[in-house]
């Protein structure tokens, strides 16, 4: 198979840097400072170049171990069990009675999720991190099946309770408003002035961006890939994620602002991203939804399945060898932004390793060992 170089499918500017084959840094032989803070782990392991992926068949893929040399391991929180308790409780109060929510919720076991995402932070923190991943399926689930009107609707809703979290909802207005109202006030309670600052603003820009999905769903368009990662940035949901992370962390504005973190933070969701699309697009190709990258080089660069999997699998190699060497170049960090950096590396480890301990993509643990995954069938409507 031909090698592809990523950095000619992007433009400079973006999570993917252009030179940095030209000024790589060799990372495999130090352990990172931000790292052993929180973690006993080993150097990260060198990852042997691979020339594509062994064989398959048109209608067969497999999924490249994106994360053999990352250095942050698979962790669940501690809090786990208490926090699956609360949030299936408050789950329950929202009466959704909604069965395709309540099967989105069964494929997707949130507590789980935000156990491998968020593994440092306190049990307190953790149950907003259930609670916000909770709110972030129920909206997804409701926003890919509407129009862009409708979903710029739902936005302004939204926008409202966090101006106005203690005003009560309208009669008659959509079970959102009520769900955020929910969600904020309880994700408020015993917060730093951080969270409660960066947080609405970061689910804003999630919760708008995905009227401008919906706008390309309403086109059946197909974006070329720079255009798709600058959307996709949005819609990913990363940096109200990453948020989420500073429920218990006091970090001035000058230090989240600080270029090296913010190129951390953009690097972190640009592997969200990669990795999230080659673990869903099987499930999203059989519902004919092209909102991927791996869909994206496909049709835009006349790219077979596994072929166009390697090259956004390149892309996100060189995004985490970026990542791991601007994390070691960050200085003078307090125990706060340290774990935040931290936080983000979890991330990018959590997002991955779920993607094979849920229903949701029809993983397991042999397509994880980078067994064969057989291609879905197209879905018809009836």
């Amino acid at each position: 198979m031909e090698i592809i170089d990523a950095a000619n499918i992007l433009e400079e500017g973006g999570g993917i840097q252009q030179d940095l084959a030209e000024n790589r840094i060799n990372i495999g032989v130090t352990q990172s400072a931000i790292i052993s803070f929180l973690f006993d782990v080993p150097a990260p392991r060198q990852r042997n170049p691979r020339m594509g992926s062994p064989t398959t068949s048109t209608n067969t893929f497999r999924i490249p171990d994106l994360l053999e040399s990352w250095p942050f391991e698979r962790r669940l929180n501690p809090a786990t069990d208490a926090v699956k308790t609360q949030n299936e409780a408050w789950t329950r109060s929202l009466k959704l009675n909604h069965g395709q929510l309540e099967r989105a919720l069964q494929k997707a076991p949130i507590t789980l999720i935000a156990a491998l995402t968020c593994p440092l932070v306190p049990a307190t923190s953790f149950q907003t991190a259930a609670d916000a991943m909770t709110t972030f399926l129920i909206f997804d689930e409701i926003s890919d099946q509407l129009s862009e009107s409708v979903v710029a609707g739902l936005y302004e809703v939204i926008e409202d309770v966090f101006e106005h979290p203690d005003k009560s909802r309208p009669i008659g207005e959509c079970f959102i408003g009520s769900l955020h109202r929910s969600f904020w006030n309880r994700a408020r309670q015993g917060a730093t002035p951080t969270f409660v600052k960066h947080f609405p603003t970061r689910y804003l820009e999630y919760a708008k961006s995905t009227s401008e999905q919906a706008m390309h769903r309403d086109e059946s368009r197909i974006p070329d890939l720079t255009s798709y990662m600058a959307l996709r940035w949005k819609t990913v949901g990363g940096m109200p994620s990453f948020g989420v992370t500073l429920h218990s962390l006091n970090i001035s504005d000058d230090e989240l602002s600080d270029p090296k973190v913010r190129r951390l933070e953009s690097l972190a969701q640009d592997m969200l991203i990669m990795a999230n699309d080659i673990c869903s697009y099987n499930v999203e190709q059989s519902r004919g939804d092209s909102h991927n990258a791996i869909a994206v080089v496909m049709h835009h660069n006349n790219l077979s399945l596994q072929n166009a999997i390697d090259l956004i699998a390149q892309m996100f190699h060189k995004s985490e060898e970026e990542f791991l060497t601007v994390m070691e170049t960050v200085e003078s960090m307090n125990d706060d932004l340290c774990t935040y950096v931290s936080g983000l590396g979890c991330w990018v480890r959590g997002n991955f390793e779920m993607s094979f301990e849920i229903e949701r993509y029809g993983l397991d643990g042999e397509a994880r060992r980078g067994g064969l995954i057989k291609l879905l069938p197209k879905q018809t409507s009836n």
